[in-house]
């Protein structure tokens, strides 16, 4: 079963995360560092964790800013 792993400190975006994976039913790891990586697993890595080093293919950066035109 595919999980999401959410590395970071950054209390909103660990809520924003639980929240979206409850209603997507994804089970969620918070973690604020990557000691071992799992194929399995759907990694989100906060952008202020720049020293985060994960070896895996499904990999992706969350950036968080106000939701306004000029963040796009």
């Amino acid at each position: 079963m595919r999980k999401a792993i959410l590395v970071s400190t950054e209390l909103r975006v660990i809520n924003e995360f639980t929240q979206i994976c409850a209603v997507t039913g994804l089970p969620l790891v918070v973690v604020t560092d990557v000691s071992e990586s799992t194929a399995d697993a759907i990694y989100f890595i906060d952008a202020s964790c720049v020293d985060a080093n994960v070896e895996v293919d499904n990999v992706h950066v969350v950036c968080v800013g106000q939701p306004t035109s000029q963040v796009w």
